[in-house]
């Protein structure tokens, strides 16, 4: 496996305190099958990303295979928030969806959060 998609400690959201700094100050973009915020960090050569699966995406064994998917579209388009925490927060429709379909979603949602931080830097 190559090096590039793996998911170490320094690329995660860890703590609660990253969570809800994310939570509150990060900016948001709505997706029918996530909705993810994205908040600055210190660190502009890292992407750190945090998952929130709530008990109404199913069952353990769905949740967990919800959290592997997201990852995955994270280490595919994770050059593109290095600089950045990544709260997705997955809806119930997630479960259902291809992969092929998330990874669309999840780039496209790249993009259009990238546009937001790029007309609140010109402000």
């Amino acid at each position: 496996m190559n090096g590039n998609f793996s998911f170490p400690k320094s690329q995660r959201l860890l703590k609660r305190q990253q969570f809800t700094r994310t939570l509150d100050d990060g900016l948001k973009v709505v997706h029918p099958l996530f909705v993810m915020l994205s908040q600055k960090n210190e660190d502009s050569s890292v992407a750190r990303l945090g998952l929130i699966v709530s008990k109404k995406n199913g069952k353990a064994v769905a949740r967990n295979r919800i959290k592997r998917r997201l990852r995955e579209a994270f280490r595919h388009n994770k050059s593109s928030l290095l600089g950045y925490d990544t709260v997705v927060i997955a809806r119930p429709r997630l479960a259902q969806g291809q992969q092929s379909d998330l990874e669309r979603a999840f780039e496209e949602s790249v993009l259009r959060m990238t546009k937001k931080f790029e007309c609140r830097v010109e402000s």
